[in-house]
């Protein structure tokens, strides 16, 4: 049996934690079947390569691998892509075309995103997975395709089956077997690896010679949250490399980045460390930005509170981490070891354009928002991470406020 190097050599996987080695472990075992495979993980963690690496190592790697978006084609044409049409079906179909399950026949169809398939679709696929029939849009014709589906989705499919938005079934006949891909964040240890590898790509095609980076910027990378995982690495590797790769790019170039970065995912925001570099100005206005965030943060979770006493709603919240120092090698040759500083990312909500919460008359305001934690913990029978998601507030937030309202168990 092939071995997890050999996996990773073939397919240009990057990393050794254990976490990636475990599911590497288990790619030729379910590789050589037909079963259905559902890999979930966040947006950027890889989950194309390892439908590649599924069909690569199986009977059909001879045959296609076709790759379809479910969330980046528009509904009401998404059927005809994946089934085809006759023409004349509807407006515009001026000849016949072949759908994907017919030009995948014999090969493997990887279904991306597929938590953002419509219902009405989600039931034609269904009876293709169970029986390999289906009909081109416009067509009484039944035909057969053998072909071996390996869907992906970011979205937490019991979720969305409770929410009535994906069929039970549907969902149960995908994961045959699940492999869930976890974070960047979970698997530090790849940070400087893959990091690495993106910097001698990049240099090789830009025909740059760059200096290197100092042992507190890769410190400070490893510690990074990474909301976009590893491609938000990549891209950050690359404008970092291009922009400043002339020069030694130290912690303070990478903080510039990774707050651009922050920004422009609208999540998580690198801490200013307890003693910053630079002018007695520059400390100000490092500091004076890290208040302004925290305020931001302090106000949105109050706001959310107040909305969730209202319309109690319950969105999917992305849990903080607090991101730990890891030893490792030099990137030219060997990296100095990472330094004994916490570099520590912080939480900022996003802010949802929703109605104002409705005030109540009989509560103060401190009133309202105990009532509305301790409720919430009531719900979810004291857990924390689900109480935090019901009131859209982040869980550092809603520990503290567990500590001030006397509410602990």
């Amino acid at each position: 049996m092939i071995s997890v190097d050999e996996i990773k050599n073939r397919f240009d996987i990057l990393g050794n934690s254990r976490q990636l080695n475990d599911i590497l472990k288990l790619i030729p075992q379910i590789a050589r079947t037909d079963i259905t495979v559902l890999i979930t993980g966040e947006s950027g963690t890889g989950k194309e390569v390892i439908s590649q690496a599924l069909h690569g190592l199986s009977p059909r790697a001879n045959e296609k691998l076709m790759i379809v978006n479910c969330g980046a084609i528009p509904e009401g044409i998404l059927e005809s892509e994946l089934f085809g049409h006759e023409k004349g079906a509807f407006t515009g179909a001026v000849e016949a075309r072949k759908g994907y399950f017919e030009l995948a026949n014999n090969g493997t169809l990887f279904l991306d995103e597929i938590g953002d398939m419509p219902l009405s679709v989600q039931v034609k696929l269904l009876r293709v997975l169970e029986s390999g029939e289906y009909m081109r849009v416009g067509s009484s014709q039944v035909r057969k395709t053998d072909v071996r589906v390996v869907a992906a989705t970011n979205k937490d499919l019991l979720y969305e089956v409770q929410a009535k938005k994906f069929r039970e079934d549907l969902y149960y006949r995908l994961r045959a077997v699940q492999l869930h891909l976890p974070p960047l964040h979970e698997r530090r240890d790849d940070i400087p690896v893959l990091f690495q590898a993106f910097w001698l790509e990049f240099s090789r095609k830009y025909n740059i010679h760059p200096v290197g980076l100092t042992k507190d910027a890769i410190d400070m990378l490893i510690n990074y949250h990474w909301p976009g995982n590893v491609r938000e690495l990549r891209n950050l590797t690359e404008s970092v490399l291009v922009l400043d790769g002339a020069h030694l790019v130290d912690e303070n170039v990478i903080r510039k980045y990774l707050i651009q970065q922050s920004q422009n995912f609208s999540t998580r925001l690198p801490a200013i460390p307890e003693k910053p570099s630079g002018t007695h100005d520059k400390m100000e206005m490092e500091y004076l930005y890290r208040m302004m965030v925290d305020l931001k943060t302090e106000l949105m979770d109050i706001k959310n509170v107040l909305r969730h006493l209202s319309n109690q709603q319950q969105p999917v919240v992305p849990v903080p981490v607090v991101a730990q120092p890891v030893n490792f090698d030099q990137f030219s040759g060997k990296l100095l070891p990472a330094s004994s500083g916490h570099f520590t990312d912080f939480h900022v909500e996003k802010e949802q354009e929703n109605q104002p919460a409705k005030e109540e008359q009989s509560f103060s305001l401190t009133d309202m928002e105990k009532k509305a934690v301790e409720e919430a913990l009531n719900r979810h029978t004291g857990n924390r991470r689900k109480a935090a998601e019901e009131l859209k507030i982040s869980e550092r937030t809603l520990y503290r406020k567990i500590k001030e309202y006397g509410l602990e168990p």
